[in-house]
């Protein structure tokens, strides 16, 4: 179910020189705006389009695990202050969507999900199937009664066509990527396709978060050193 699988999206490690690298993100080549009429207001609490910054990860991905270990060691205020939400591309996706929202529902920390992606891509577990993810789950301190119960409950269900709606709207179509929103309702989008590593993929992402709070254009902001 949440097996390792190989994605086309691979980790890209910057060359370390010893110094700062001045990287300032460019419209149509490192991110893009996305230029539709504004989202749809969402009625679920886990699923929300008011974020300044929302990411995409999937359990299988192993460059959604290394981001989400970038942010932990390097960005501790964006592991805690940006948004996420499972990407729900393909259909084999949908146990690791369900596993995703009901973890939220159950208000578990993102520290479970870094777990389980850890049991996955680094310890080799074979976490193919709903009751090997209980075992695992179980294991963690997670109420499995809870989880069972959640699950299968509308709540997910109805969860996951608003997931289905946001994603229609958007160019959602890999992993890792971000939607960041600014004050004005513009939207930004940036997967790691568009980016040399996973440190310009946070910068991008801060760079266009740092034009949500004001209503300058992107460009008027000062660049980002990228140790």
């Amino acid at each position: 179910m949440f097996a390792k699988i190989p994605f086309f999206i691979f980790l890209l490690l910057l060359t370390s020189t010893g110094s700062a690298e001045i990287f300032t993100p460019v419209e149509n080549v490192h991110y893009q705006t996305i230029k539709t009429a504004p989202l749809i207001e969402l009625n679920n609490s886990s699923i929300k389009n008011s974020d300044n910054v929302t990411l995409f990860l999937w359990y299988g991905c192993e460059t959604c695990l290394r981001l989400e270990q970038l942010l932990k060691q390097s960005h501790p205020q964006n592991e805690t202050n940006w948004n996420r939400l499972p990407a729900n591309l393909l259909k084999q996706w949908r146990a690791s969507t369900k596993t995703f929202l009901v973890l939220r529902t159950l208000n578990e920390p993102l520290d479970v999900d870094l777990q389980l992606m850890i049991a996955i891509h680094d310890l080799g577990s074979n976490l193919s199937s709903l009751e090997s993810i209980e075992a695992f789950l179980a294991n963690l301190g997670v109420n499995i009664d809870e989880f069972k119960a959640a699950y299968r409950s509308k709540n997910i269900n109805d969860q996951i066509k608003e997931l289905e709606v946001l994603q229609q709207q958007t160019p959602i179509l890999k992993v890792p990527s971000a939607l960041i929103l600014s004050n004005n309702n513009q939207r930004y989008y940036v997967d790691l396709t568009m980016v040399e590593s996973l440190e310009q993929f946070v910068a991008t992402i801060n760079y266009l978060d740092s034009d949500s709070s004001s209503t300058s254009p992107p460009g008027s902001n000062p660049a980002t050193s990228i140790p």
